[in-house]
This record gives structure tokens, C-alpha cells and sequence, in this order.
């Protein structure tokens, strides 16, 4: 799958293909090196099973040649009866051996019918042992004698016969037994390069995997960090991402949020910059931070000359403390608190102002508007002296009046009537 392809499906979907590809290449090699095992096991057996069927065919042989052998002796020396015992031992020995081999060469039909062919040897000269007993039994020496000596004679013939059939199936089992050490050995090599090759396979995957990821996932996280320091920083934003997954999702809402807000502000900015009142932010240390252009218009400062300023600079001297005091009392305060005080313009007229302000424990500074309130002020100086010239003018003949009566009422004036 082409990464451009991998990087336009949902993160879920490429999380599975992440997750599955290694699992689906462990579960590959376990079967593999399951299957080498079970081969392994499978040699090792028919190698254990090929030693058993060898041992116990030379103990056969062993068996009838010594049996053989020993009965040959004592019936030259003329010990008929250990003679006999020595082909009746033997054929029994022999018989039993072969019945556990048939066990064993079950699932052979040639090694199966040639141990049932020297299985009836075995019985026949068993059975001919018993009907020569039986003679010897009932009387008739000469009879059993007789017999004796067929049944030895048989048995010597058949021996040969019964030798090697075992020894044939010796020498296949033999050579299976002597090429299974080679084998288990390749088979060893095989798991030990199995072994290798996961191992490698697993490297190999994981460094593509990581590769994968940082050209897909990691790159377009690190295109969605990239983009907020450049909005945070004001500046351009990167190319949109392409796809429908999450992240290209996050980043089309993100531009859509960084967008709106950018709007937002330059209305913000432009309301701010176009107000007639001075606008303004004072951080904690008493100095300009920001300021709209109202400042130049009304205090005749343009906005670089103040940025840095401490507000006390162009506070009218006797107004200073009175500022500080108050601003340092805002700080402490979580609602809007007003004050006045006469600022210095650039031209060092001075001017009456009335301050809103607030402190933001966040951006740890002070937000302020500033209006001019000289013609208010000015208006209630001239109403206060228009007041007190009004009230002086007509105190004069109000006082006269009032004189007048105290008189009229004394009699200084005697009776008016």
C-alpha cells in the first residue's frame, strides 16, 4: 500500500494495519517453526522407533542363533531333553519379542507380514516341541526321538530363513537410524535460520512501521503542532493536509477556528485602533505594554514613544501617588474600579482624565480606558463660579431687605400706618 494511500485512511484503520502486520507476521512464524518443530519431533520418533525395531531384531537373531546353537551342542553331546529346552526357550523369547515389534511395525505391511511369517516358524516349532513331549509323555520314546530330531533339523533350517528376514528389516531400519541424525540436524539448522530470519523479519518491520508512521501520522501531527506555533506566532499557515482522516479533519477545523479568530481580532483591532478614547494595557511594573493610536490624537505620544513608558511619566506630578495608590488597591480587586487624574500632554498642557481599569491575574497586567473629561471639568469649574457669583451678587440686596424689615419691625422708622 502506498503511503500517500496509508496516510488518507482514518487513524483507526491505519492503527489496525500497524498492529496487525506484526501480529499477522509472528502468527506466520510461529506456524513455521511449529510445523520445522513437529518435523523435528516426527524424525526424532521414527529415529527412536527405528533404534527399537534394530535392537530387538538383533536380539531375535541373537536369540535364535544362540538357541540354535546351545540346542545343537547338547544334542550332539546327547542331552536330548536341555537340548530341547534350549529351541523351546528360544522360540518363546523370540515370539514375545515379536509381538512387541508388531506393535511397532503396524503401520508397515511388508516389516508386519515378514515378523507374521517368522512368528509361524516360531510356532511351528513350538508346536512340534509339545506333540514330541506328548510322545515322550504317552511312552513312545523311539516316536519322540524321532521327532526331536525333525523339529531340530526344522528349526536349524528355518533359522537361517527367520535371521535373515530380521536382518532385512535391521538394515532398512538401520539406515533410516544412522540418516536421522542428519536430518534432525537440518532441521535444527532450518529453526536456528527460522529463528534469524524472525528475528530480522521483526527489525525490519518495526523500522518500516516507524518509518511509516513518521511520514504519515508523526508528520501530519507535527504539520498540526506547526501550524498553532505559526498561529500563536502570526504567522502563515502551512498548506491544508490532504484526506479524510481524523488529523486532516483537526487541521480543516483548526483553520477554520484560526480563521475565525483572526477575523475576530482584526475587528477587535480595528474597533480598539478607531476608538476616540485611549486604550491601553499597563503590566505589573506601572509600564505601557500596549496602546491604541488614540494616544497620539489625544495625549499627542505616538504609540512607540509609550510602549515601555512608566505610566507616573506622564501622570501630572501631584496626581502620581494618588495613582499608584490607587492602581496598586485595583490589583487586589476583581471588579472594574475607576479614577481620575490629570495627565501631561507632549506639548505639556495638562489634561483631566477618568480612568476604568481592571487587573488580570492571567496576563498579569492592567487593562485601561482612558477619557478626557477636561471640558466636563471645566464646565463644572465655570458652573461653580457662576454659582458662587450668583450667590455673592444677590446676597448683597437680600441682606439690605432683610436689614429694612428689622428696622420697620424695631420702630426705627415709627408707625408707617
Amino acid at each position: 500500500m502506498p503511503i500517500k494511500t496509508f496516510s488518507r485512511l482514518p487513524i483507526l484503520q491505519q492503527g489496525l494495519i500497524i498492529v496487525l502486520l506484526p501480529v499477522g507476521l509472528q502468527l506466520l512464524i510461529i506456524a513455521s517453526l511449529y510445523t520445522l518443530q513437529n518435523e523435528a519431533e516426527t524424525e526424532a520418533a521414527r529415529a527412536d522407533r527405528s533404534r527399537f525395531i534394530v535392537q530387538t531384531a538383533n536380539q531375535i537373531c541373537l536369540d535364535i542363533y544362540n538357541g540354535i546353537l546351545q540346542a545343537r551342542e547338547s544334542l550332539t553331546e546327547g542331552r536330548i531333553n536341555e537340548g530341547y529346552k534350549h529351541i523351546a526357550k528360544m522360540a518363546n523369547t523370540a515370539t514375545a519379542n515379536i509381538t512387541s515389534l508388531k506393535e511397532v511395525v503396524a503401520s508397515d505391511a511388508d516389516q508386519y507380514d515378514a515378523l507374521i511369517s517368522v512368528e509361524k516358524r516360531l510356532e511351528f516349532i513350538r508346536d512340534g516341541l509339545i506333540s514330541t513331549r506328548k510322545l515322550a509323555i504317552s511312552g513312545d520314546l523311539d516316536g519322540s526321538v524321532e521327532s526331536g530330531k525333525k523339529i531340530t533339523l526344522q528349526a536349524r533350517r528355518d533359522s537361517k530363513e527367520m535371521i535373515e528376514t530380521m536382518m532385512s528389516l535391521v538394515t532398512k531400519e538401520r539406515e533410516i537410524s544412522e540418516n536421522s541424525p542428519q536430518k534432525l540436524e537440518i532441521l535444527r539448522e532450518r529453526i536456528r535460520q527460522g529463528l534469524l530470519i524472525a528475528i530480522f523479519a521483526d527489525v525490519a518491520l518495526a523500522c518500516g512501521l516507524v518509518a511509516v508512521f513518521g511520514n504519515t501520522i508523526g508528520s501530519r501531527l507535527k504539520h498540526l503542532q506547526e501550524n498553532s506555533f505559526r498561529f500563536a506566532t502570526d504567522k502563515p499557515l502551512l498548506e491544508p493536509l490532504q484526506g479524510s482522516d481524523e488529523i486532516a479533519q483537526v487541521d480543516k477545523r483548526f483553520r477554520e477556528m484560526a480563521n475565525a479568530l483572526t477575523e475576530l481580532r482584526r475587528k477587535e483591532s480595528a474597533l480598539v485602533e478607531n476608538a476616540s478614547e485611549v486604550i491601553c494595557s499597563v503590566d505589573k511594573d506601572m509600564k505601557f505594554s500596549a496602546v491604541n493610536h488614540a494616544c497620539e490624537t489625544i495625549w499627542g505620544y505616538s504609540p512607540e514613544e509609550l510602549l515601555g513608558t512608566r505610566l507616573a511619566q506622564i501622570v501630572q506630578p501631584e496626581f502620581v501617588d494618588k495613582t499608584i495608590a490607587a492602581m496598586e488597591e485595583i490589583k487586589g480587586a476583581s471588579e472594574v474600579r475607576h479614577l481620575e487624574n490629570r495627565i501631561m500632554r507632549k506639548n505639556t498642557e495638562s489634561c483631566d482624565f477618568s480612568w476604568s481599569i481592571q487587573w488580570s491575574e492571567a496576563e498579569r497586567s492592567y487593562f485601561c480606558v482612558a477619557h478626557d473629561i477636561t471640558e466636563r471639568k471645566e464646565l463644572e469649574r465655570l458652573k461653580k463660579e457662576f454659582v458662587d457669583m450668583v450667590s455673592h451678587d444677590l446676597r448683597a440686596p437680600l441682606f439690605s431687605i432683610q436689614a429694612f424689615h428689622q428696622m420697620l419691625d424695631s420702630g426705627v422708622y415709627g408707625n408707617l400706618s
